[in-house]
């Protein structure tokens, strides 16, 4: 692969920089708005909301309890020891064990070292007190408003906390510990309900915890309650008579649970295992979870964004009278009265527009100079050129420079999909301009509301957009100071009605810059980076023949890259040729290839090498390298030693056989070639072609040009030609296009074949080094 450089277009002069004074200048003063309470609010409301929800589920208590598995959890429950279980609706089934131990004897003497146990024993009538069922019911009985004020005048404070309910006794637990308990012999749990029915009470209304030790005890032995009040397990101990009960903390009740299984499904299960819900040993029961309201938090959420936006639609009604939503207001930027971040002595290479652009700044800090001569500056002022040349940096340096009002906008921001938002946007731009004069107006690609009209596949609110825009443009009042500045890279595409003075009257065409140019952008850029003191500047300018402003500041911030991932404190000149390298052709790409495809890319490289040495103007080559970037297997790279505004006939044809020179170099050294030259073959066909067609070097076909592009109307792109040629015409340029490349073929040849020792030590070079520079390959031919 080898790269050539096409002719460019010649530049003018450039004008010396002229120096101005900064007279007085009108400001205005923009009346700030009241802050209203705005629907931002609402998204406050919401998240506020949310976090709410998020930190009570977070911190709400958890389940206490360990996983099993639901066999394990059936057997337990067939074995009688659970004493609850809970069939909840998140898709859990929690049980929990026996939380009393029942022992048949008595415990004569009870040591521990927990003070706050408390041995009850019916013996000592001070703890245990034995009543008729009529005087428990009476403490349990709900009180009136009027019995509770009565009962506290009376300092009566009974308060039954618990009622143990065995077969042959019930025991009353008072819940003030100066208090005795309550103890009822032979009564039972049917005595319990038939009390409860005939003094009227619902169970339901009971404050009071019921036990059932049927479900809620397992039958154990005296040691074991000894081994819980030893182990600090017990927090209450009954003994009564013949037997003996302890109640575990709750921090010692065991529990367990599966996770995943739905209400119905356990209940099934339950059936298929012949287990009741009304299990006499077990206390069985479905469970409603309560949760988040999601839903109706956002059903909620909803109605009151949608009663926030009435609100707020009802109040803009109110204060803007007729603009409901404000869509027709201008999307532009106001620059004024800021620390410029970027003058004219930030930009560089693009000389001549810099001066086009001074004479209007000076023109708006000092009119009466221009007025007073009868001087009309132009109105509008088109920046003309392609991607990187600069066009939005000199767009903020004259706002840096102009020290007036600056109105910023793109052409796209004019968009919108309501009929005539677009048109109402440019006159309020105007208007807001107008009222700021003198002032600027910057609109960055406007050939996105300017293309051609009835050519263009566009929307009718584009051509309103447009429409608006002319009118406005040659419609300023006289002497009005304001002046529009647009910026574009396909001027192709724009409205002639547009480009017609009286609106646009002038075009700055930004190319891309000279030798001089790229060397005043590179010192730029590195002010705030450590070249190395053996770089030349020159050198490099040199090096990025065809790279843009963008470009180049791109390179010198990937050489930085480079240098820091190599830990080094100065950036090299090898660092820069490998960011150039980067830049224009792609990152290294280490692919691993065969001995014989290294040996014919090296061949291919050399051949192009050779011939751009031997072959008349050719430019110098600058490296040949046989490692792989982007789509290429190896490249050689010339470097032109000063800017083209114009290349010869002689230097195209030594441009083309150069290019074929690798295809040449492949047949005369394998007896073969492969895919890797036709990019060479494209570009030295592409190259024939037009030195025949519009370049008149062709003796056969004279000094015609012969086809013309015809632009897309859509895209304004170059996609067919339009033929003014017969077909024995294109017969016979074919033929001199063949012609050409045939020529160069064999001059390409007869130079390889006259340097084949020559080629076969450099191609022994790059086999062993990968890369030789321009010192490198001049070496050989001394």
């Amino acid at each position: 692969m080898t790269q050539t450089n096409e002719p460019k277009t010649k530049k003018s002069q450039a004008k010396p920089e002229s120096s101005v004074n900064a007279p007085k200048i009108q400001r205005v003063v923009m009346q700030p708005r009241k802050k209203r309470w705005g629907g931002n609010n609402l998204w406050y409301i919401i998240g506020g909301l949310i976090a709410v929800s998020i930190i009570w589920s977070l911190f709400s208590p958890g389940l206490n309890a360990r996983e099993i598995e639901l066999n394990n959890l059936i057997h337990n429950l067939k074995n009688n020891q659970y004493a609850k279980l809970d069939i909840r609706d998140d898709g859990k089934v929690v049980a929990t064990k026996k939380y009393i131990a029942l022992a048949k004897g008595n415990i004569q003497e009870i040591k521990s070292s927990d003070k706050k146990l408390v041995v009850k024993q019916i013996t000592d009538n001070k703890q245990i007190k034995e009543i008729s069922l009529n005087d428990l019911a009476a403490k349990l009985k709900p009180l009136s408003l009027k019995e509770l004020v009565q009962r506290l005048k009376n300092r009566d404070t009974t308060n039954i906390q618990t009622v143990f309910i065995s077969e042959d006794f019930i025991l009353a637990d008072d819940a003030n510990k100066k208090n005795p308990d309550y103890l009822i012999k032979g009564a039972s749990e049917a005595d319990f309900q038939k009390l409860l029915t005939e003094s009227g009470i619902a169970i339901d209304t009971l404050t009071t915890n019921i036990v059932y030790l049927r479900t809620a005890a397992e039958t154990s032995k005296t040691g074991d309650i000894e081994n819980q009040i030893k182990n600090k397990e017990a927090q209450e101990v009954f003994v009564l008579g013949d037997y003996t009960f302890s109640v575990l903390k709750n921090e010692k009740i065991e529990r367990e649970f599966v996770w995943h299984i739905s209400q119905n499904d356990f209940t099934e299960i339950l059936q298929r295992e012949k287990i009741t819900l009304e299990d006499p040993t077990t206390d069985i029961n479905t469970v409603v979870i309560p949760r988040i309201p999601w839903g109706d938090l956002f059903t909620i959420a909803i109605l009151i964004g949608f009663g926030t936006l009435a609100f707020l639609m009802f109040r803009g009604v109110q204060g803007s009278g007729n603009s409901l939503m404000k869509f027709g207001q201008s999307k532009a930027r106001l620059i004024f009265g800021r620390k410029p971040d970027v003058t004219f002595k930030d930009v560089a290479g693009v000389d001549e527009a810099k001066d086009e652009l001074e004479e209007i700044v000076l023109f708006l800090k000092d009119p009466k100079r221009f007025l007073n001569l009868g001087a009309r500056i132009p109105k509008g002022v088109l920046m003309v050129g392609a991607p990187g040349t600069g066009k939005t940096l000199l767009a903020r340096a004259i706002a840096g420079e102009a020290g007036v009002p600056f109105f910023h906008t793109s052409g796209s921001e004019f968009e919108e999909m309501l009929v005539g938002a677009g048109a109402s946007r440019v006159r309020d731009l105007f208007e807001k301009a107008k009222k700021a004069a003198p002032s600027i107006i910057f609109i960055d690609e406007i050939d996105a509301v300017a293309r051609k009209r009835g050519t263009t596949i566009q929307s009718g609110t584009t051509e309103q957009t447009l429409n608006q825009i002319l009118v406005e443009m040659d419609g300023f009042e006289k002497n009005v100071n304001v002046i529009v500045i647009a910026a574009t890279n396909r001027p192709d595409v724009l409205d002639k009605a547009i480009l017609r003075p009286g609106r646009f009257d002038r075009r700055i065409v930004l190319d891309l810059p000279d030798i001089e140019g790229r060397k005043q952008i590179i010192k730029i850029h590195a002010k705030n980076k450590p070249l190395a003191k053996s770089i030349n500047l020159e050198t490099i300018s040199k090096r990025t023949v065809g790279f843009s402003g963008a470009d180049i500041e791109n390179m010198l911030n990937e050489a930085a890259i480079i240098t820091a991932i190599a830990n080094r404190k100065e950036i090299t000149f090898e660092d820069i040729e490998e960011a150039a390298n980067k830049v224009q052709i792609g990152p290294a790409r280490r692919r691993k290839r065969t001995e014989k495809e290294l040996k014919m890319t090296a061949y291919h490289e050399a051949g192009h090498a050779i011939v751009m040495k031997k072959t008349p103007e050719h430019d110098p080559v600058h490296r040949v390298t046989i490692v792989s970037r982007g789509m290429a297997l190896g490249y050689t790279m010339p470097l032109p030693e000063t800017d083209e505004l114009q290349i010869s006939k002689t230097k195209m044809l030594s441009q083309i056989t150069a290019l074929v020179a690798g295809f040449v170099t492949e047949d005369m050294i394998f007896g073969d070639v492969t895919s890797g030259a036709s990019n060479d073959i494209e570009k030295a066909s592409n190259l024939a072609r037009r030195m025949v067609k519009s370049f008149g070097m062709s003796k056969r076909m004279g000094l015609i040009k012969y086809g013309e592009d015809q632009s897309s109307q859509y895209l304004g792109y170059n996609y067919e030609e339009s033929k003014n040629y017969s077909e024995s015409t294109a017969r016979e340029i074919d033929e001199e296009v063949k012609r050409i490349i045939d020529e160069c073929y064999a001059k390409a040849k007869k130079i390889l074949e006259e340097h084949k020792p020559i080629l076969d030590k450099i191609v022994a070079a790059l086999l062993d080094k990968e890369v030789l520079d321009d010192k490198d390959f001049d070496a050989f031919f001394k």
